[in-house]
């Protein structure tokens, strides 16, 4: 026996479901996704016409990569040191601001 399963877009405004799209929208540093049907996207595309002429293009900072063998050696450099110091850090995961700014004074 088959399984078929069927996703219906409907629209986040009327429930309509009739050219249906998801529209993204930043604002304020967030990111937002709406799902609109043709009438209500030309409905924001109206609205955003009036902001978009005076509004400047920013540049997207790439998000950051993975670590590479030297922040992990870095990285194993500074527990080390922190151990030798008394100060409690985690086998893995982040280290502490305070802790990394500690080593940087004394290196």
């Amino acid at each position: 026996m088959a399984t078929q399963t069927t996703v219906t877009m409907t629209c986040d405004l009327c429930g309509g479901t009739r050219d249906t799209r998801t529209r993204s929208i930043s604002i304020d540093g967030q990111t937002l996704e709406i799902d609109l049907c043709g009438k209500d996207g030309r409905g924001l595309d109206k609205v955003a016409q009036r902001f978009i002429p005076h509004a400047r293009k920013v540049r997207r900072v790439p998000a950051a990569g993975r670590r590479t063998a030297s922040t992990r050696q870095h990285s194993a450099g500074v527990r080390d040191w922190a151990k030798t110091q008394g100060l409690v850090v985690s086998d893995r995961g982040r280290i502490p601001a305070d802790v990394e700014r500690r080593y940087d004074a004394a290196h």
